[in-house]
């Protein structure tokens, strides 16, 4: 082979390599990437950081008492997947054709002006966003049935690169099926946060999957400025109206526990919570005597379900006549913002919104420091 023969094939070989590396993150590229964690404020039941393009996250708890983490690497659609763990999910981003299935996850999809990418939700009746809902009406968003029982043939005729979901002990038929589809399946376990701000953050959770941290990053800051600010105005006042929550459901009353998201905003808005120091995160099952034996004097009762009027409320049960708080007519329910189905917006947009659930319990408890402002999700029962 004589020289010039030689250096045809050198090159002609670089070119072919050239071709053949991929754009970007090659495992040699990883190697020497440096790991950029993304900074986390309040939640701590999910971390996220970055290396390369590629977004690592890791969720401890994806549903209460799970055995191990839940762990996904999200790499851009352009780029090669490295070598990752066999226990690791791989997404594919930005995803653009998503399906959800609890409507939590929707305000999220909203504040990042996502929507479009849903294309299947089940139960869309009680979908409370307006926006989504017209994508409802145009066909855009298909209907899936009960979320306890996902129309499998609809949803994978809409080709999901992902389906949103949730699960409270690690026992979803629907999901597993999902996954035996070879469907991703992205557990949102922000209920498991026990502070408001901190569910409120995993909208950086969901902006990752769609490549848009800097406009999740932007839209926490704001509920968070928000949520502070009005906290702030309640360190000016030391009247504490003691208050108490939840009705009877089948014999037995729920109270949030000491240590949970609702007792947190009761907290943080000046409310003496009667529960305030009990130390579990989830709700208690009591009586009613034995909240009737601590709550009888409270001043205000706050969050009485869905209850449009102090009438209906006695018709339920006649001894709630018996609290102070209903005698002064000092009862609050979360429903201002609930759509002709029943669909609740407290359960969907308050998730993401704690200022504004708290700026209500502001209001109720101590009107004097926002005179202007208008309940958004609660109203007084009359």
């Amino acid at each position: 082979m004589n020289r010039f023969i030689a250096l045809f094939l050198t090159l002609c070989f670089a070119l072919v390599s050239c071709e053949q590396k991929p754009q970007n993150n090659s495992s040699e590229n990883l190697e020497i990437a440096e790991k950029q964690e993304i900074l986390i404020e309040d939640a701590v039941n999910f971390s996220m950081w970055k290396q390369g393009n590629n977004t690592y996250i890791e969720v401890p708890q994806s549903y209460k008492g799970a055995p191990t983490s839940t762990k996904y690497l999200l790499v851009p659609k352009t780029d090669t997947v490295p070598d990752h763990d066999e226990d690791i999910i791989i997404i594919r981003t930005p995803v653009e054709r998503m399906v959800c299935t609890a409507t939590v996850h929707l305000p999220a999809i909203e504040m990042l002006n996502e929507i479009d990418a849903l294309v299947g939700f089940p139960s869309t009746k009680f979908i409370s966003s307006e926006k989504i809902n017209q994508r409802v009406k145009s066909g855009n968003i298909q209907e899936l049935g009960m979320d306890s029982k996902l129309n499998m043939e609809t949803l994978t005729s809409l080709e999901p690169e992902a389906v949103f979901g949730y699960t409270l002990n690690g026992n979803s038929q629907d999901l597993e099926q999902v996954n035996r589809l070879g469907i991703p399946v992205i557990l949102q376990a922000a209920y498991l946060e026990k502070t408001p701000l901190g569910r409120a953050e995993w909208v950086k959770f969901i902006g990752a999957f769609f490549n848009k941290q800097e406009l999740a990053e932007q839209k926490y800051k704001e509920i968070k400025s928000a949520y502070l600010a009005v906290k702030e105005k309640v360190k000016t006042t030391e009247n504490k109206p003691t208050a108490f929550t939840g009705v009877v459901y089948n014999d037995v009353w729920y109270v949030p526990g000491g240590e949970s998201w609702p007792a947190k905003l009761l907290d943080e808005a000046g409310v003496n919570y009667l529960w305030a120091n009990d130390s579990s995160s989830g709700s208690m099952s009591m009586a009613f005597e034995a909240v009737y034996d601590k709550a009888a004097e409270a001043d205000k009762w706050i969050g009485a379900a869905q209850y449009k009027s102090l009438q209906e409320l006695l018709q339920s049960n006649e001894r709630y006549a018996q609290f102070k708080a209903f005698k002064e007519g000092e009862v609050y329910a979360y429903i201002k913002r609930i759509n002709e189905n029943g669909g609740n917006d407290y359960f969907e947009a308050g998730t993401a919104r704690p200022d504004l659930i708290l700026s209500d319990l502001v209001k109720i408890a101590h009107p004097e420091l926002l005179p202007d402002y208008e309940m958004y999700f609660y109203e007084k029962l009359k």
